[in-house]
């Protein structure tokens, strides 16, 4: 299996409502999303994150389908590879 990278990604999102609204009560903007992840796929039309990923099984769970046209910004945190020691900062479990 490949390294992965872990991401931080910006979109923008759908919104829905299934309560009766006032026309002057509708939203006036895009909402903006947030998810962190796995990136699992990365094409020309999407990208897919996992929550959680399972190396023996080359296997995740929790996937997420962003279209690449929503994407406002991706940040990688991290990179991560079965067998890799991975670093946890002194101070990130401190309150």
């Amino acid at each position: 299996m490949k390294k992965l990278k872990i991401v931080l990604v910006e979109w923008i999102d759908s919104e829905s409502n299934n309560e009766w609204q006032f026309f002057k009560d509708l939203s006036q903007e895009l909402a903006s999303s947030h998810a962190s992840g796995f990136l699992v796929q990365d094409n020309k039309e999407f990208i897919r994150l996992s929550t959680s990923i399972d190396y023996s099984t080359e296997s995740c769970i929790g996937t997420l389908l962003i279209p690449k046209k929503c994407i406002l910004k991706i940040k990688i945190l991290s990179t991560f590879l079965k067998g890799e020691s991975q670093r946890v900062p002194k101070d990130a479990h401190s309150k």
